[in-house]
């Protein structure tokens, strides 16, 4: 047998013995103190003694017990955080999908946040979650549905159209007003409909009737803000239609602004019911 041949049997042999020969407890706790010097990320579990220093800890699908001190995040993805009486965090702990055990002297200077699939936190981040994208939804079908309909109806009743608009000019506070009292009633008499079972498909003919006024009202707003915007920019002389199609897009627009999109919304029905109930009480004056 030649050299070569020995020596290579001899290299297998040594790191043979390397990987397979079992390491004394106080070897392995020596080389796991001596790695931990900055992040550790791990698919298993981790323990950090409690003389050891470490930047940031992410273990996925492991446990972590931490007898020590971590500088930054701790980071735990299915699996369990425990953290013993010596255990010293500067920042906060993310746990997902898992447990957080904490003994009596532990300190965490800021938070946990702990994810789990029964979880309280869980459930209200998904239920405030879907409340938001269904808000959006709502705001943009609305912002949808006063683009499209205000020309509709303006093109279909243009005489009368006409009129709502002069009462939108003319009594812009006194419309607002006249909303919030017509809108309290309604809602009076709603409430007093709605007690009575006898009284709730009348209660539902007011609703739609009151949703009605309020479309109607809007489209007069929408009319009234589209004149003014056809006037600056050259568009006076266009269709009605077009007139409020530009009101209509404007207004959809402000109500899609976050926050004060509700409320600018909110002042636009109260202003449409307003517009509507003083149409039909002042029908002699107007024109």
């Amino acid at each position: 047998m030649n050299k070569k041949a020995i020596l290579s049997c001899v290299l297998i042999i040594v790191v043979a013995i390397l990987f397979w020969t079992p390491y004394p407890t106080a070897l392995a706790l020596e080389f796991q103190t001596d790695v931990m010097g900055k992040d550790i990320v791990e698919w298993k579990d981790v323990v950090i003694p409690q003389d050891a220093v470490v930047d940031n800890v992410v273990v996925i699908g492991g446990n972590v017990t931490i007898a020590g001190t971590v500088k930054n995040e701790v980071i735990v993805i299915n699996g369990n955080l425990t953290l013993q009486k010596t255990a010293q965090l500067s920042q906060r702990a993310f746990v997902i999908d898992g447990l957080i055990i904490q003994e009596e002297g532990a300190v965490v200077r800021k938070s946990f946040v702990n994810i789990r699939p029964d979880s309280a936190n869980l459930t209200s981040f998904f239920f405030a979650g879907s409340m938001v994208l269904l808000l959006e939804f709502i705001k943009l079908a609305v912002g949808a549905f006063i683009v499209i309909i205000p020309p509709i109806l303006v093109w279909s009743f243009q005489k009368k159209s006409i009129r709502l608009r002069i009462v939108c000019a003319r009594y812009f506070s006194k419309n607002i007003a006249l909303g919030v009292l017509s809108s309290f009633a309604f809602l009076i008499i709603e409430t007093l409909l709605i007690i009575s079972i006898v009284g709730i498909p009348l209660g539902i003919l007011l609703g739609l009737l009151f949703l009605v006024g309020i479309i109607i009202g809007v489209s007069g707003l929408c009319m009234t803000i589209g004149v003014r915007i056809a006037s600056r920019v050259g568009l006076i002389e266009k269709p009605n239609f077009i007139q409020v199609l530009c009101g209509s897009t404007a207004v959809a627009l402000i109500i899609n602004i976050p926050f004060a999109g509700v409320l600018v919304l909110l002042v636009a029905m109260l202003f449409g019911i307003g517009a509507v109930v003083m149409s039909l009480c002042r029908r002699e004056d107007i024109l």
